[in-house]
């Protein structure tokens, strides 16, 4: 079953193009690939199941993540190498309660990095209202850096402790509906921070640029635009145990998407 957001966390057709068309466009810049159907081999998915489901290339909305149980993801980032995690990368004990904290999420290692990274949507999964409220924890991106040479940390299928990554909020985390859209090259995220606009979270640095015109112009050239102000890093064990920020509502863009 597909989560309807509804007005308060959809975001404009403007939006939505300029946020695919800005994530084709630092992914050519900086290294990544969006591929394509054409370059990957189909696989059935089973009789009654959408092709989409199993060959994320079909997807033309870039696989935002589904509502699941399972942590993870059907698709990291399309046409990429990055690593989904296992079955065993958290406890059954702690997937229920991220998803209990921050609503249904992605998880996977970015290609090439010693760092792994957890996507929410910061839907509430007991609420039966349409659209669902906000969860208590609400969006985040939250990141995983392994020390060198630690092949443990490393292992997708090694179990891991949600109270060692950092959490990032994106701007409003709070409302709710944010999105995965892509990753491009080593460090970026790219998200749909429901009605707030897109935005790409640096994994380096812990930074957020807004994904407008010229910030991915500015990107894709070799710097960094100035940074959005988001509410302030936090670790996974305070993230897991309060409520989402509030709003920034500076640094919302939705009304401006070509600046």
């Amino acid at each position: 079953m597909k989560v309807d957001f509804g007005r308060r966390v959809t975001i404009s057709s403007a939006i939505a193009i300029l946020l695919l068309g800005s994530a084709v466009t630092l992914s050519l810049c900086i290294g990544g690939s969006p591929g394509s159907a054409a370059d990957q081999t189909l696989v059935s998915c089973g009789r009654g199941v959408p092709a989409l489901k199993c060959n994320p290339s079909l997807d033309p909305t870039l696989n935002t993540p589904l509502p699941s149980s399972n942590p993870v993801p059907s698709t990291p980032s399309p046409g990429s190498q990055n690593i989904v995690c296992g079955a065993d990368f958290f406890s059954p004990q702690e997937v229920a309660r991220l998803e209990s904290q921050f609503g249904v999420f992605d998880c996977f290692n970015l290609a090439g990095t010693n760092q792994w990274v957890v996507v929410s949507n910061g839907l509430s999964i007991t609420s039966t209202a349409t659209p669902p409220p906000a969860s208590d924890g609400g969006s985040i991106v939250a990141v995983e850096t392994c020390a060198a040479g630690d092949a443990s940390c490393l292992g997708a299928d090694t179990q891991h402790n949600f109270a060692e990554f950092s959490v990032y909020y994106p701007p409003d985390p709070s409302a709710g509906g944010m999105k995965f859209l892509t990753t491009m090259g080593t460090n970026f995220v790219d998200v749909a921070d429901g009605s707030c606009g897109g935005f790409a979270l640096n994994t380096n640095n812990g930074q957020w640029y807004a994904l407008t015109t010229a910030a991915i112009a500015t990107i894709g050239s070799g710097s960094l635009p100035p940074a959005v102000t988001s509410p302030s890093e936090v670790s996974g064990a305070a993230a897991i145990s309060n409520v989402a920020p509030p709003l920034v509502p500076s640094s919302c863009f939705t009304n401006d998407p070509a600046s």
